[in-house]
């Protein structure tokens, strides 16, 4: 087997490995990137040969493998509550209304996420009904993202792109008209930028 010393700090970083014949070495590299950072990240392999010996063909005795720093993705977030309208962002949903709810620029959503995942839950509900939720200031979509009965808590996940100034509508359709009330529950655990 072959053994090498660790490499750590910052900027180019070098490390010796003695190999056996016929051996092979694997590098593992955990970083830190800032956000914002841009660039390509490069790692550059080269063989020596042993001394005394003589290496026919030197011409391909070096590798490099470059990767660009790409941070845009997913990122995990603590469940936390965006919205609650049995608390301060009252009152319930009313039937066959939308409603905008603000989610970037809280719960440590940043002002430039584009989706977020969601966690939607209805409570108290009046009458049968569902909510489709859709980007603030979009066509909302043909199909329903909850379905809920009369006083039964329901709860559902949704990836959901955001919309202007990283809002979110809710469009509560029931059939009682203007009488029919549901609470709405609004959590976030991850966004996409």
């Amino acid at each position: 087997g072959g053994a090498c010393g660790s490499g750590s700090g910052s900027g180019d970083i070098g490390t010796t490995v003695d190999l056996p014949v016929g051996g092979m070495a694997t590098f593992t590299v955990n970083a830190t990137v800032t956000a914002g950072a841009t660039g390509t990240l490069a790692n550059t392999a080269t063989v020596a040969a042993p001394v005394g010996a003589t290496d026919p063909t030197s011409g391909n005795d070096s590798a490099t493998d470059t990767d660009g720093i790409d941070l845009t993705g997913y990122y995990t977030l603590p469940p936390c509550r965006l919205a609650d309208t049995r608390a301060a962002e009252g009152p319930a949903l009313t039937a066959n209304t939308t409603r905008t709810f603000q989610v970037s620029g809280l719960c440590s959503v940043p002002l430039d996420a584009i989706a977020a995942a969601l966690v939607l839950t209805v409570v108290n509900e009046s009458d049968v009904g569902h909510l489709t939720i859709y980007p603030a200031g979009a066509t909302p979509p043909l199909a329903s993202t909850i379905n809920f009965r009369v006083n039964q808590v329901r709860t559902n996940n949704a990836i959901m792109p955001l919309g202007t100034n990283g809002q979110i509508d809710v469009d509560c359709a029931m059939p009682s008209g203007p009488t029919g009330t549901t609470h709405f529950v609004l959590e976030v655990y991850g966004y996409f930028k």
